[in-house]
């Protein structure tokens, strides 16, 4: 799963920090304009690359957990689309690479790894991240009903598999991120909420850019599934709670000091 990512200059988006992410769903709000459909592009900008149209430097920073294992992937894109500058590390096998060249693309840095020299269970668990980046990583914009359905449908089906370095994963194990999600074609009507139910039965990870309150619900998880857009930063609902209770007990405090005159 994608456990936290953060973004500095891409199109409207300039996170103070990364964020961490819940296993489950995840719903990120924000009016018209605020960067809904921006975050899901830079979140999906490690797969879908020919995406990329920001007229200036980026930063991106990636935090994966799969297969027990943690990989950390930090990069730029230049205004001419170009990945440089690219730092992967796996931390519990005391791992690390950094490429300042050019590369087409992200996932390319996999290939640059795969070396001879590289520790037989480092590639190991390279190819485990290349693998789940490659097939169960995917964003879904506006795209045609029967496609984006016939996607969805495969990602939310049970699978098992066994990668080259002998380790057996069972269930979806994806991570898929969908733009405007209560009205997206693949979700459109109240599919939506069918397929939100289908995407936590699976134990897929869903990263959903949305309009309506009626997702804040319990059934859908704590206020930590919870992110609102503003001014190009992602900040989690419990900060904003955390906030309210502060200034309600502000003005209680000067209530009771009879600063209101009433």
């Amino acid at each position: 799963m994608l456990y936290a990512f953060g973004v500095q200059g891409y199109c409207n988006l300039n996170m103070h920090k990364p964020v961490i992410l819940q296993n489950g769903l995840t719903f990120i709000y924000g009016p018209c304009g605020s960067g809904k459909t921006n975050f899901c592009r830079a979140v999906g900008d490690i797969c879908n690359y020919s995406l990329y149209t920001n007229l200036k430097t980026a930063r991106f920073y990636y935090c994966f957990i799969y297969a027990g294992h943690t990989l950390i992937y930090t990069y730029e894109r230049d205004s001419k689309s170009k990945v440089k500058n690219a730092d992967i590390s796996i931390p519990q096998l005391q791992y690390k690479h950094r490429y300042t060249g050019d590369i087409s693309n992200p996932l390319q840095i996999f290939s640059i790894c795969h070396t001879p020299s590289e520790k037989k269970n480092v590639r190991r668990i390279l190819n485990v991240f290349e693998y789940y980046l490659t097939n169960n990583f995917h964003l879904y914009e506006d795209i045609e009903v029967s496609t984006a359905t016939d996607l969805l449908d495969s990602c939310l089906s049970p699978v098992c598999f066994k990668n080259p370095g002998q380790i057996y994963r069972t269930g979806s194990e994806h991570t898929i991120i969908i733009d405007d999600f209560e009205y997206n074609r693949c979700t459109r009507g109240n599919t939506s909420h069918t397929q939100a139910r289908r995407m936590i039965e699976s134990g897929t990870q869903g990263i959903l850019a949305v309009r309506r309150s009626e997702w804040i619900a319990e059934k859908y998880g704590g206020m930590g599934h919870y992110f609102f857009l503003k001014s190009g930063d992602l900040i989690c609902a419990d900060q904003y709670l955390k906030k309210d209770i502060r200034s309600v007990e502000q003005l209680r405090h000067l209530f009771l000091k009879g600063v209101f005159g009433f």
